[in-house]
């Protein structure tokens, strides 16, 4: 069955290149997978909070498509 399943993901971020695809495929427990960072994605402002981490007042959501193909 693993050889037989496909998937391809495609994630679109404001910062494709700091995407660890490699990281994201690990999720998808069978099939040959691959994933592609692009250029996408939504970034506004919102809170900032330095304690936590925050290096800006930015809130980012990525948005994602999978694509599942069976021979």
């Amino acid at each position: 069955m693993n050889d037989s399943v496909f998937i391809k993901t495609t994630v679109a971020v404001t910062r494709p290149d700091e995407v660890k695809t490699e990281e994201i495929e690990k999720y998808f427990p069978i099939g040959k997978v691959t994933v592609h960072a692009v250029n996408g994605g939504l970034k506004t402002e919102g809170l900032y909070f330095t304690k936590l981490g925050d290096k800006d007042d930015s809130i980012e959501a990525a948005i994602a498509c999978v694509e599942v193909k069976i021979k």
